[in-house]
């Protein structure tokens, strides 16, 4: 591993890092982009837990977390690489390999009650709604107008995410200011991480409040509390993007999405293409996050499926039926049942949904690539699957 130190026409020089005939660089701040900045707030256990939904453990740094000084981007490019390249911001050494060369680059925004914890109290103060999706296009935008200086072509960005990424970049596809040329959204979409009312996201900031034992305190002493104690939210402090009028217009239905004269997503001319696709498997990750789901689970979801059709009881039952889910049916039996409904109507239907109702150029995939790695989901495709084997 060597430094090399790029001259940038609008930033200035920044020394950066070499390896497996890339360079490597990081803004966090500083010119000196030789070592990483920090991460996001996220749980320290988290990248452990999205490593056992693949059954199988990575390489992994220990690395910071700032809830600003988070707002870093890292750039790789082809040793050699010169401004007057005008390669697209995409995967590296792979296009080395391939001869079809690529800048590509990875940025980080702010997270859970960090990036979408909202309420009146929060904007009055001067605390927009949505600020992980705000990071995000800022981010956007800078590599927009730097890019060129390290190779790249800002007129041929494509921007991808997976899961909550995927359902960030479709929420993008609304933006009028022009950010990419095309998308990718891997197992996820704006259906898949649904934006809330301001209404429900004042219910949920007086949960965080009440859970932080705040309720008396003054604005001030909370939002500096909120800095300080919100590793210690519970699980159950919601974390959704909110309708803000702003980044999120409104929060469009499946029907909305798959009817190509709706205007939902809204048409924009700034980009021509979306990939949209889901793992065989992406509600595995249910299995991870709600490990209480299997006990009960047939009757838990008979209940929930005639609560909530209890004006379509026909409909109620031939999905029951449909799904094979009956009282008497074994947990391990309704389990797996029930998570591929889950799977169906939360990943491949919205995949669907967005791929009839496009009215530019859109492509389907799927990815049903077995789990090589011994565990319960060896053999299937399962949630982040996707992305060991991508990267």
């Amino acid at each position: 591993m060597t430094t090399t130190t790029l001259h940038t026409k609008h930033i200035g020089a920044i020394r950066g890092k070499t390896s497996d005939g890339l360079v490597e660089k990081c803004d966090s701040g500083i010119l000196d982009a030789t070592k990483d900045g920090p991460t996001a707030i996220s749980p320290l256990f988290g990248c452990d837990l999205e490593q056992s939904a693949i059954q199988h453990t990575l390489p992994k740094k220990e690395l910071p977390q700032s809830d600003i000084d988070c707002l870093n981007l890292n750039i790789a490019v082809p040793e050699g690489t010169t401004a007057s390249s005008k390669l697209p911001a995409r995967f590296v050494k792979l296009s080395i390999e391939k001869n079809l060369l690529i800048v590509a680059v990875a940025i980080n925004y702010r997270l859970g009650a960090f990036g979408f914890l909202t309420s009146d109290e929060l904007r009055n103060a001067g605390y927009k709604a949505n600020n992980g999706l705000r990071d995000q296009k800022v981010a956007m935008q800078w590599v927009r107008r730097h890019i060129a200086d390290f190779g790249g072509d800002p007129d041929n960005m494509t921007v991808a995410g997976m899961s909550a990424g995927a359902a960030s970049v479709t929420y993008h596809l609304s933006s009028e200011v022009a950010l990419f040329k095309r998308a990718i959204a891997m197992s996820g979409s704006y259906l898949f991480n649904r934006a809330l009312p301001y209404e429900v996201h004042a219910h949920n900031y007086q949960q965080a409040i009440s859970a932080l034992g705040l309720a008396n305190a003054t604005t001030q002493e909370r939002i500096q509390a909120l800095s300080e104690l919100i590793a210690k939210l519970p699980p159950s402090i919601l974390t959704a993007p909110a309708v803000d009028g702003d980044i999120i217009l409104s929060a469009p239905s499946y029907a909305h999405t798959a009817n190509i004269t709706s205007n939902v997503p809204k048409r924009r001319d700034w980009y021509t293409d979306l990939m949209i696709g889901n793992a065989q498997m992406d509600s595995s990750i249910l299995g991870i996050l709600m490990p209480n789901m299997k006990e009960g689970c047939a009757k838990k979801f008979i209940t929930a499926m005639n609560t909530v059709l209890s004006s379509e009881p026909v409909i109620a039952q031939r999905i029951l039926d449909g799904y094979g889910i009956a009282p008497e049916t074994p947990d391990d039996i309704a389990l797996s049942a029930v998570l591929d409904y889950i799977n169906d109507i939360c990943s491949f239907a919205p995949t669907l949904s967005f791929a009839r109702g496009l009215r530019w150029n859109a492509y389907v995939y799927y990815f049903n690539e077995g789990n090589p790695w011994d565990g319960p989901w060896k053999g299937r495709a399962t949630h982040i699957l996707d992305q060991a084997y991508l990267f």
